[in-house]
């Protein structure tokens, strides 16, 4: 019992027709879009990290600059405040020039490190504009000692 095999029978002709055409089309344009996609996301997102890293550094210095004249236009109430202002205003002025020479070069950390310390000199302004100096002023009763002094230097010459 042989069965002739027809070979026309096994294998199919290839035609070129539209559907065939259109199935290879859409197979390589998937593939360009992937490949485009995985050389376009990670430019985005390093796009989006630069933006974000300027908006940051932007309102930094904003809040610098705000806390910096708002520095300048306080008027102490003691000498402690004055003092306490004029380290504030020191500190922010040697800030001032080093933000004009490397605020490109920061990081995000760093921006954030800098932006909660402007933070933190600002509320000690605001605290020492209000007449509420951080330090306390403390006066040392000296008169005990001097008392005891002078009475031992009394004895001894002898009056």
């Amino acid at each position: 019992m042989s069965k002739k095999f027809d070979r026309s029978m096994l294998s199919a002709n290839f035609k070129r027709d539209y559907v065939a055409v259109t199935a290879v089309l859409i197979f390589f344009f998937i593939i360009a879009a992937e490949i485009v996609l995985a050389f376009s996301i990670p430019l985005y997102l390093q796009r989006e990290n630069a933006m974000a890293r300027q908006i940051q550094r932007q309102r930094m210095t904003l809040d610098f600059d705000y806390t910096r004249a708002f520095a300048s236009r306080i008027v102490p109430k003691s000498v402690a405040s004055t003092l306490e202002i004029r380290l504030i205003r020191w500190n922010m002025d040697k800030l001032a020039y080093y933000l004009r020479d490397h605020s490109a070069e920061l990081t995000s950390e760093e921006i954030a490190h800098l932006h909660k310390s402007i933070q933190v000199m600002s509320r000690a302004l605001y605290q020492l504009a209000n007449g509420k100096p951080h330090s306390v002023e403390a006066k040392l009763q000296t008169s005990a000692y001097l008392d005891a002094l002078l009475e031992k230097e009394l004895i001894k010459n002898g009056k």
